[in-house]
């Protein structure tokens, strides 16, 4: 069984592609108030899911097969933030997984936020979003987003060709939209929340309309 198992688990981790679910935006959040005082989160965890939807992406590449796992990454994520007197709000994670990276999320101004983020598979995103709420229980923020989008996917292959098990060509597009995400958290000092994203936009290469969408458990 381990000698299936090894290679299999390869597999799925090398074929995933696309762009992790930036854990540190949850900066934006991190003050909190239990029993009338005010803390702010300074790290946290999270368990993150992603799957992209691409749409009419095989205009771009007639005849492509693209692996089903390219189009789901699975992460889990430790978050690092810091604010004080001198310091606005910022925060980084990791993402640990079937595509692993690293994000990092700072204030602009007032409620406005930048985020950027990248992938071992060189996929690359930036947000910039507005946090639109937050009652200390619930919050949302939306925004516009840009990526880099790598997907895996194999060209036709003749009868009498051999293509081994990490064998595939990686499909990349330029891709811009709209992106928003709400949360809602438990009311204690050491919160635990459920949240949920989403991302519509466009990609250039297939001239097609892409969507993105996860959920997450976070800690923080």
């Amino acid at each position: 069984m381990m000698k299936l198992f090894i290679p299999i688990s390869l597999a799925l981790i090398l074929a995933s592609c696309g762009t992790h679910a930036p854990m540190s935006e949850m900066v934006m959040f991190s003050q909190k108030k239990v029993e009338d005082k005010t803390y702010n989160s300074v790290a946290g965890f999270g368990i993150s899911y992603q799957q992209t939807f691409p749409l009419d992406i095989e205009k771009a590449e007639p005849g492509a097969e693209f692996y089903p796992e390219s189009y789901r990454t699975i992460n889990i994520h430790p978050i690092f933030m810091a604010k004080s007197d001198t310091v606005s709000n910022v925060a980084f994670s990791l993402a640990l997984g079937n595509n692993q990276g690293v994000d990092f999320t700072t204030q602009l101004l007032g409620n406005n936020y930048l985020t950027v983020g990248v992938n071992t598979d060189v996929s690359f995103q930036a947000i910039l979003q507005r946090r639109l709420i937050y009652n200390n229980t619930t919050g949302a923020a939306a925004g516009i987003y840009y990526n880099s989008l790598n997907l895996n996917y194999t060209a036709p292959c003749s009868e009498d060709c051999y293509r081994g098990m990490f064998a595939y060509d990686l499909y990349q597009t330029q891709v811009a939209g709209i992106r928003f995400f709400i949360f809602h958290h438990s009311d204690e000092k050491v919160r635990t929340a459920l949240r949920f994203d989403a991302k519509a936009g466009y990609a250039f290469k297939s001239k097609s309309p892409i969507i993105q969408a996860g959920i997450s458990w976070t800690v923080f």
